[in-house]
């Protein structure tokens, strides 16, 4: 019994390591310097706005519930296709709160997702994913609250709503 107390107190009181960050990410982290920096250029960016409950009416057993996306684009100059780089999503529903950003690389594929969610002002967990081809590079989750930031295991992210809907949404406005 004492073995197996002895055995299992480094596992609880073990905190999670944050892996290094693989080849590409720093890649990825440019490329998202260079989006934003071009949404504050007059010219660089279009954007595209979906409202749902712009004028704060409460909804029925919800409370108040809002929310804004804004998609972030520009044009295949050589085809005048429409490129989607970045996705800015946020929601109030009651207490909850997302802000959520995805950021698509042209041509379509998503290569970074960040995802901040709320249930109240103390506490909220922040999710950062990077993407290559398709598969997840490389994952961190934390929780931040008044006293600092700790990273966790990155876990799914129930709130969220799939890069595809969002692709499938810019789409059908077009």
């Amino acid at each position: 019994m004492i073995l197996a107390l002895i055995l299992l107190i480094p596992l609880l009181t073990s905190e999670y390591a944050l892996p290094d960050e693989p080849e590409g990410v720093s890649d990825i982290r440019a490329y998202y310097s260079e989006v934003k920096s071009m949404m504050d250029e007059e010219y660089a960016l279009y954007t595209t706005t979906v409202l749902i409950n712009p004028t704060d009416v409460p909804y029925p057993a919800v409370g108040n519930y809002f929310e804004r996306t804004d998609f972030y684009w520009d044009l295949n100059t050589e085809y005048g296709e429409k490129n989607l780089l970045l996705v800015i999503h946020t929601s109030q529903h009651a207490a909850h709160s997302e802000y959520h950003e995805l950021l698509f690389e042209r041509g379509g594929g998503l290569v970074f997702l960040f995802s901040s969610t709320s249930n109240n002002d103390e506490m909220k967990i922040e999710t950062r994913r990077w993407y290559s081809g398709g598969a997840l590079l490389h994952s961190t989750e934390c929780l931040v609250t008044p006293d600092g930031t700790e990273f966790i295991e990155p876990g799914d992210d129930p709130f969220m709503r799939t890069p595809e809907y969002y692709v499938k949404l810019f789409e059908a406005i077009d």
